[in-house]
């Protein structure tokens, strides 16, 4: 029976990060192979860009000798998909810093629900840029965790607008033109990864139009997050994630 990373790390008694960074350093005995495959065994979906890929259905075995040929080396990738990964990280790590300061924005207006939602979207784009260096790493060993641009908050308003227009490239632009190079290279780790933040951050536009449309009127509701793929749900916390089937009992609560 198959492993999840998660499941392989608490056997060594690591945390995640720390398990994959063994790995690619060569420090524990699971190649790196293993750990791209578990990588992309996280269910995406019925229907999804990734369900064609092979990403999210498969075993360790079911990962492409392009996987194994790019884990843990020092460089040297031909593809787009490892430079691809990087632009990824810079632009979570953007977005969670810059969310992380509308928060504060939105409380000093009065607008704590607002601040609530900027948080949560914020620890969403953290799990994706966790994603995205982890499988980075696993790569090429050189890889490095990006430093975040300074933020510039405006108006709650402002503010508002500016992640529904960053979320809505991310969506309709950036990931799934990484997702379609991550498919054409057979690298379906990286296929999962871009498949599941493009429709978390579909998620997340939807979230942000809706609060700026309702500013005035907006009621106070639990945010729930799902710790896996960085899906948010409103209100109701019931079933399962839309994009990677995790119970909901399993989010987190703002």
């Amino acid at each position: 029976m198959k492993m999840s990373v998660e499941e392989m790390a608490a056997a060594k008694g690591l945390s995640r990060r720390e398990f994959i960074k063994a790995v690619a350093a060569g420090t524990v005995a699971v190649g790196a192979v293993g750990v791209l495959g578990a990588c992309s065994s996280s269910p995406s979906g019925a229907g999804s860009a990734a369900d064609t890929s092979g990403a999210g259905t498969t075993a360790a075995a079911g990962t492409t000798a392009a996987d194994a040929a790019n884990g843990a080396t020092a460089g040297g990738h031909t593809g787009a998909s490892y430079g691809n990964l990087n632009t990824a990280i810079g632009g979570e790590t953007n977005a969670y810093t810059k969310y992380d300061a509308f928060a504060e924005a939105a409380d000093k207006e009065g607008y704590k629900q607002v601040a609530r939602l900027f948080r949560a979207t914020a620890d969403a784009e953290r799990i994706h840029a966790g994603d995205e260096y982890d499988l980075a790493f696993a790569m090429d060993v050189s890889s490095k965790e990006a430093t975040p641009d300074t933020p510039k908050p405006g108006t709650t308003a402002e503010n508002l607008q500016a992640a529904i227009d960053g979320e809505t490239y991310e969506y309709t632009e950036m990931y799934p033109e990484f997702l379609e190079a991550a498919q054409s290279e057979e690298l379906d780790a990286a296929a999962a990864i871009f498949n599941r933040a493009m429709k978390a951050e579909e998620c997340h536009a939807k979230n942000y139009q809706d609060y700026l449309d309702n500013l005035d009127n907006l009621e106070e509701a639990d945010i729930y997050l799902c710790p896996t793929c960085g899906y948010i749900k409103i209100g109701d916390n019931s079933g399962a994630c839309p994009v990677c089937m995790v119970s909901c009992a399993a989010f987190k609560k703002y």
